[in-house]
């Protein structure tokens, strides 16, 4: 009998040794508002107390005098995951970004409601409170939903609307092969899911973000802790769980017809949250939409590919800053944003097509552009160009120097400058399709004019040349004779 009775013993206190290990393994109660801010909400971070009396954390941050640009973040998410973007962006817009009810920083609020129509009523209250008339609006998976609401409630307000991977379209059949992260199943569990409030591994929280990502080294430890801690905001796993048990509505996708301002859907070809497939609804939807979807990308274009993402952005925005014209995409050029040279690049590798090596990108002075704008393309240079060369054939001396006897000068078909970003596509009959999506430092290449040139990198983007994509391809500058 003792034997038995030691051996209950001991199973129970193996049991409560597991039991506790378990709860100290996934243990995590809320952390507190003021010790988040500490570390999440500094300048430029503010609090402001809006007309219905809810307390919304946001930033109000880059170029004041600039059009305006509203950033909107997903479901589990925070005003962060826009930070790359707002640094991109604010020297060009002011670029506001809004942490939504329940979520990040803003945690529960005084109504309670975590609907898309009451987020959407926040994007107009912030709106109002900063006494801004007319903006630009881009918002990402649930901020997408979100976006679209306000957009069908108040297009007079909006300049232009992004849906970068967003939710709000008809959801296609469900896919058998498809997994979803544990943590989703448990919250859509309401027995279940009450124990988040209070038991959540972080492991979980990994296992979703990565779920979102293509590019896993793109997932970082501290936006994993950025993630997990913003989640345990008071209030925030709360509504996390009343917005699993809600069910989206189509209203504002069936009244997206009914839209004016320009659209840009984007899209990572890879998201396994919120399916490419929607990307065709909304483009069907919305007659007037522009697409660029990204091969190899996740749900959250704008963390993983910040640079390329933000670089079409600020293209769509100019465009929708300018009435259209019979030459739409040339009269984009904002002057005063070109600057001559030749742009050598810097890789150790060359980019080369068959016998054609990339020798350098050429942009010609500023004026340059408005004749070529107003000849619609006929003048004999165009103010950009791609050279290459064929070191295959014969060296031939020259006044100015030497060179391969074979050369290729590929000009544009379209061409957009704006702020400090380019847009370079064209059709050469030797290399089929060639395009460039980069930006430029022009303070960089101002403060070399002196010295006529710098090897620094002042132009970086992605060339693509017959399907084939040359990632972050560099230059440096050189000012010509």
């Amino acid at each position: 009998m003792t034997f038995i009775l030691r051996a209950i013993a001991t199973i129970l206190v193996l049991a409560a040794l597991a039991v506790g290990g378990i709860l100290w393994w996934g243990w995590a109660p809320d952390i507190s508002h003021d010790e988040l801010v500490v570390k999440y909400g500094q300048p430029p971070s503010q609090f402001v107390t809006l007309s219905s009396g809810v307390r919304v954390h946001m930033r109000d941050e880059g170029c004041r005098d600039c059009p305006a640009v509203f950033l909107i973040h997903g479901s589990s998410s925070s005003l962060h995951t826009w930070e790359r973007w707002a640094q991109l962006l604010g020297e060009q817009w002011r670029v506001v970004s809004i942490d939504m009810p329940g979520l990040g920083l803003t945690g529960a609020t005084n109504d309670g409601d975590y609907s898309i129509p009451r987020a959407a009523g926040i994007i107009e209250e912030v709106r109002a409170y900063l006494e801004i008339e007319h903006f630009n609006l881009a918002g990402n998976s649930r901020g997408g939903a979100i976006a679209l609401n306000y957009a069908v409630d108040h297009p007079e307000r909006l300049t232009s609307l992004a849906l970068l991977d967003a939710a709000g379209a008809p959801w296609p059949p469900a896919d058998p092969d498809e997994t979803t992260p544990l943590i989703y199943t448990l919250m859509a569990n309401p027995q279940i899911a009450q124990m988040l409030k209070s038991f959540l591994p972080r492991r979980l929280v990994e296992q979703a973000l990565r779920n979102a990502f293509s590019n896993q080294n793109a997932v970082t430890q501290p936006m994993v802790d950025r993630y997990y801690e913003l989640i345990r905001h008071p209030g925030n796993r709360e509504a996390a769980l009343e917005r699993a048990q809600m069910a989206y509505s189509l209203d504002a996708f069936n009244q997206a017809g009914s839209l004016t301002m320009p659209v840009l859907i984007m899209w990572g070809a890879d998201d396994k949250l919120v399916p490419i497939a929607l990307a065709a609804e909304f483009a069907a939807a919305i007659p007037q939409a522009q697409s660029v979807i990204y091969p190899g990308v996740g749900h959250t274009p704008m963390e993983e590919i910040p640079e390329q993402s933000a670089t079409d952005y600020q293209l769509f925005l100019a465009a929708a800053a300018t009435p259209p014209t019979e030459i739409a995409a040339f009269a984009q050029h904002q002057p005063g944003t070109a600057l001559f040279g030749y742009y050598m690049p810097l890789r150790e590798e060359p980019v080369q097509v068959g016998d054609w090596v990339l020798d350098l990108f050429y942009l010609g002075e500023d004026w340059e552009v408005a004749p070529w704008v107003a000849d619609h393309q006929s003048s004999e240079y165009p103010p950009a160009g791609f050279d290459f060369s064929d070191p295959t054939s014969e060296w031939v001396q020259g006044e100015a120097g030497g060179g391969y006897a074979r050369q290729l000068r590929v000009w544009p078909d379209e061409l957009i400058i704006a702020g400090d970003s380019i847009a370079f596509d064209a059709v050469s009959d030797e290399l089929g399709v060639v395009s460039f999506r980069g930006n430029y430092r022009r303070d960089l290449i101002l403060a070399a004019e002196d010295a006529g040139g710098t090897d620094e990198v002042v132009l970086e983007g992605n060339l693509t040349i017959d399907g084939v994509v040359y990632e972050s391809v560099r230059f440096g500058w050189f000012a010509g004779d």
